[in-house]
């Protein structure tokens, strides 16, 4: 692997210069491209949510990582959420008019809204975000990482840092621990979309069915009103 020290952009092996700042690049190892990357690209990505914050990055993300899933949304819902020493919202998921008509993942959101608030109890300055207790070395740099990726996706730096994430995330996979790289890009797509499909198919079902148990007595009620009405009239015509 190698890194520009102007840009702190990572390269392939067979990559000699620079392209933005034609200069030669170092060759260096994981570890040292680790330290680079903390000090330099994380350090300088962390905390710029204005832009991660608006519904076009969440949709540009979604749209990169070729997944429009509930799940994902989710997931990026509750990691924008808890960025920062303040809680923006108190749901994970936003409310809106199809959030109210998807209730399985209505359900859900609540549930694991609360939950999240009872767990995420501190707040850690290096990663910037409330976190669950206890808080180690590893749960820090996996909230780095992530959201260095969020920006990175973001930015359009994802394309020269691509290869860096990669192999970190075989380094991590290989000690056992876990990747938001692999978090991100490695999701079972069409099972969660198949979930959603389903979640949906339900929803619609049930609102049909709790319609049809609210309205047909009302309907019922209207026509037999309708029924003395016309009953009414009738008596009053044969007198």
């Amino acid at each position: 692997m190698r890194y520009c020290s102007k840009c702190a952009i990572f390269s392939q092996d067979y990559v000699k210069t620079c392209g933005k700042e034609d200069c030669r690049l170092k060759e260096v190892d994981l570890k040292k491209a680790l330290e680079l990357t903390r000090l330099q690209a994380f350090k300088s990505l962390i905390g710029k949510e204005s832009e991660i914050s608006d519904g076009y990055a969440q949709y540009h993300i979604r749209g990169y990582l070729g997944n429009r899933s509930l799940f994902l949304d989710f997931d990026l819902h509750k990691y924008r959420l808890k960025h920062g020493s303040r809680l923006k919202r108190f749901l994970i998921t936003p409310v809106s008019f199809f959030s109210l008509l998807n209730l399985p993942w209505l359900v859900y959101n609540l549930l694991a809204t609360n939950l999240f608030h009872m767990d995420h109890t501190q707040y850690c300055s290096r990663c910037d975000c409330k976190v669950k207790p206890p808080h180690t070395q590893t749960d820090c740099d996996y909230n780095i990482e992530y959201f260095s990726i969020l920006d990175d996706i973001i930015s359009g730096r994802i394309i020269e840092r691509k290869n860096f994430y990669r192999a970190l995330a075989d380094e991590k996979e290989k000690k056992g621990q876990p990747s938001a790289f692999n978090d991100l890009f490695k999701r079972p797509v069409k099972l969660e979309i198949f979930l959603d499909i389903i979640s949906i198919t339900f929803s619609i079902f049930l609102w049909l069915y709790l319609s049809v148990l609210v309205c047909l007595p009302l309907l019922k009620s209207l026509i037999q009103q309708w029924q003395i009405i016309e009953a009414s009239k009738f008596h009053l015509e044969l007198r």
